[in-house]
């Protein structure tokens, strides 16, 4: 029993560990460590007219968008 709950409190250790360092790469927010460019190369020149046609041009508004 004792077994068991090691095992599964390890396995929650690197779960979270391994979400920490997608949300945090490098120790920083997200937004801070990966820039647009990234994004950019990764789904070509049409991921900005899709981000102008879904995102409402509100200033000083933050958004979550799913790629």
């Amino acid at each position: 029993m004792i077994q068991a709950a090691k095992k599964r409190n390890e396995t929650l250790k690197r779960q979270f560990v391994r979400v920490q360092a997608l949300a945090f790469p490098g120790g920083h927010a997200q937004e801070r460590a990966i820039g647009f460019v990234s994004f950019l190369n990764q789904y070509g020149p049409a991921l900005v007219e899709r981000l102008e046609d879904e995102l409402p041009l509100d200033i000083g508004q933050h958004w979550i968008v799913t790629v």
